[in-house]
């Protein structure tokens, strides 16, 4: 888990589910930025049923 580049992610996918450029400021007010920390968590799964959820 990091917060080092986590806001650049926000813009990112920002950018890429609505067009916007900024999460904070196009999306989100710049003031909300203050009331929130924003982290990247990777998972590593353990295990993957692919059937599970067609039966």
């Amino acid at each position: 888990m990091t917060a080092k580049n986590a806001e650049a992610h926000a813009d990112r996918l920002t950018h890429h589910y609505t067009g916007q450029q900024h999460f904070y400021g196009d999306i989100y007010p710049v003031d909300q930025r203050a009331k929130e920390h924003r982290v990247i968590v990777l998972f590593e799964p353990v295990k993957i049923a692919r059937d599970a959820i067609f039966r």
